[in-house]
């Protein structure tokens, strides 16, 4: 029985097809048994020179230079009929390109080879005029391109080039697509169609690349799709032939738009109405047309983008509540710095100058005084030609303060930043009026205060509490703490540490208190109060204990307080008063009620 190679060799025999392959590491040009035969050359193979002088004089130049374009970049689209002289004859032979070759397998190229009619020479003023469309039409596009130079829009220029490749190349439909970032899904951006074709950017606003897999794949991975029939499509791209057909497509052809050797999308067009036979220089001319299309792409979108945000950052200084100013020095013959240029400036600069609106372009000499103008000129100098960058704290005519920031931002140019510091000032000063009264309160009051960490460790202590316990310095109670006081039982110091506001009454022996020296000696009661302190981030820092010592006694005298209170009241409403003399030597005392009552006098004196 037959093998499958006998079949396939008497198939390639009868329509004079076979394989072609170069190898670029060797520069050997080879080709199937039965088409080296018919060409007369070796089965192992030819130089590519030696081939190259097999063409035919008229197209040698041509197949020269297209032959050796494979050895220096990867193609993805090859198609060229052409003759070449045997000692056979003339044969003509039509050359498709299939894939490229890996590193192991000489770095070359593979495609098919076949032996075809002889076609028509094309007289030279055909070629002529065809390289004059050619260039008729580059001029048009590369006009279009030069558009996105300007403001105008970029769908009216893009529309504008696919308009021009319909025309160029009789198409029914040309169209941009755009992968979105995570190369999920593609969107058709643009499109450029003929009357009655059915448009693609309507019925594919946005489309999944599982709908076509092999096509994105094929796109992502930088190649490109180009076929004379959906027929030539690889038997994988069943989903793929199923939409065009749908459409009616017959020929499409696809290259990637590449920016920074990321492809981000891909232009294209296709026929409905006839087959196109696509070439080398449709191909060629297309891939230009998309790697110059890419960069104008990538250019506009990149200055839209600065240009909104140069808005942005135009709009962020002007309304922000820091004062900004660009500054230019301007020098004299010898180089001194004698004055300089507004370049810029915010509304907040100038408010904080005492002016109601930015002083751009002014020079500082017409806008401030002489005294003001030469300090300022000594900073500028200062940062120009010596630090580079300096802050400081200013003060204005206006009662305004700040906080600069000034750096060199170019040659004799500096940039100014003016942070309104006034508000910030005053709070600080409240704070340190409220310190300082807090201190003196503290520190003068009678009653015994002392402020300690988390630890129990005094930080701080008044002259009451040094009294108190006595205590001559802060060196006596160095070490310390109110939580290992043997006065305090473990119990009592966990009720400090645990409540936010505690009240004790505890027996304090000064003979216990060994860790820490004291003048004073025996047993006193004190009123222990604690109170929890916290910063601003409410975090607990410490506690402050005041000391009220013998609380008994002075339980006694605020009743004696409130007694005297309570018969003063009784004695103005009543008109009595209360008197005590000696009767021997008379000699007595009063309250005032009586003296106010009886004699009319506040001052006490003896009674005789």
């Amino acid at each position: 029985m037959r093998s499958d190679l006998d079949r396939y060799k008497e198939v390639s025999d009868a329509i004079q097809t076979g394989w072609w392959e170069s190898d670029v590491n060797s520069g050997i040009f080879k080709c199937s048994e039965n088409i080296a035969v018919k060409l007369g050359i070796n089965k192992d193979g030819i130089s590519f020179n030696d081939f190259i002088s097999m063409v035919r004089k008229d197209y040698r130049e041509l197949l020269k230079h297209e032959f050796y374009e494979f050895s220096n970049f990867r193609r993805v689209f090859y198609d060229r009929t052409f003759p070449v002289e045997t000692q056979n004859g003339e044969i003509w032979l039509k050359t498709h390109f299939i894939k490229d070759l890996d590193e192991k397998d000489g770095k070359g190229t593979f495609g098919v080879l076949q032996v075809v009619q002889p076609q028509q020479y094309v007289p030279e003023t055909s070629a002529t005029e065809r390289a004059n469309h050619f260039l008729k039409n580059m001029d048009s596009v590369s006009q279009a391109m030069s558009v996105f130079m300007t403001n105008e829009r970029e769908d009216v220029i893009i529309n504008n080039i696919l308009g021009l490749i319909v025309s160029f190349y009789n198409a029914d439909d040309a169209f941009i697509f755009e992968f979105n970032d995570d190369n999920e899904t593609q969107t058709c951006k643009y499109e450029k169609a003929v009357d009655g074709v059915a448009s693609l950017k309507s019925k594919y606003a946005s489309l999944n690349n599982s709908a076509i897999p092999w096509w994105s794949s094929n796109i992502l991975s930088g190649k490109s799709a180009v076929f004379d029939t959906l027929d030539k499509m690889p038997p994988e791209c069943t989903k793929e032939r199923k939409l065009f057909s749908s459409h009616g497509v017959k020929s499409v052809m696809v290259v990637p738009l590449i920016s920074e050797k990321h492809v981000f999308g891909y232009m294209g067009l296709f026929t409905t109405k006839e087959i196109y036979h696509w070439t080398n220089e449709d191909y060629l001319w297309l891939m230009s047309m998309s790697n110059i299309l890419g960069i104008c792409l990538v250019m506009s979108r990149m200055r839209e983008k600065g240009n909104k945000e140069k808005s942005y950052i135009d709009n962020l200084i002007k309304h922000m509540p820091i004062g900004y100013g660009r500054l230019k020095v301007l020098r004299d013959d010898n180089g001194i710095i004698y004055d300089y240029r507004i370049l810029d400036a915010n509304l907040s600069s100038s408010i904080l100058f005492g002016f109601a609106e930015a002083q751009i372009d002014k020079l500082g000499s017409e806008i401030h005084d002489k005294q003001f103008l030469k300090k300022k000129i000594g900073t500028l100098s200062e940062i120009i030609e010596q630090t580079y960058y300096k802050e400081s704290e200013e003060h204005f005519p206006t009662g305004q303060s700040c906080h600069k920031i000034a750096y060199v931002s170019g040659t004799d140019e500096v940039v100014e930043f003016f942070i309104d510091t006034t508000e910030m000032l005053k709070a600080y000063d409240i704070i340190r009026q409220r310190d300082r009264l807090f201190k003196d309160i503290f520190v003068n009051i009678p009653i015994a205060e002392v402020i300690y960490d988390i630890d129990g460790h005094v930080k701080d202590m008044n002259n009451a509490y040094m009294e108190t316990f006595g205590i001559s310095s802060i060196a006596d109670i160095e070490g310390y703490s109110f939580m290992e006081d043997p006065n305090l039982s473990p119990e009592i110091v966990q009720n400090i540490i645990n409540n936010e506001f505690t009240q004790l009454n505890i027996p304090y022996s000064f003979s216990n208190a060994i860790n820490f020296r004291s003048r004073r000696k025996g047993k006193i009661n004190f009123t222990y109060k604690s109170i929890k302190l916290y910063d601003n981030q409410n975090n607990h820092i410490g506690y402050l204990i005041i000391f009220i010592e013998d609380p008994d006694k002075l339980f006694a005298a605020s009743r004696v307080r409130d007694f005297e209170d309570f018969f003063a009241l009784i004695s103005d409403y009543a008109n009595i008063g209360y008197a005590k003399f000696n009767l021997l030597d008379y000699k007595g005392y009063a309250v005032k009620q009586w003296y106010k009552n009886m004699v009319k006098k506040k001052t006490l004196r003896s009674i005789r």
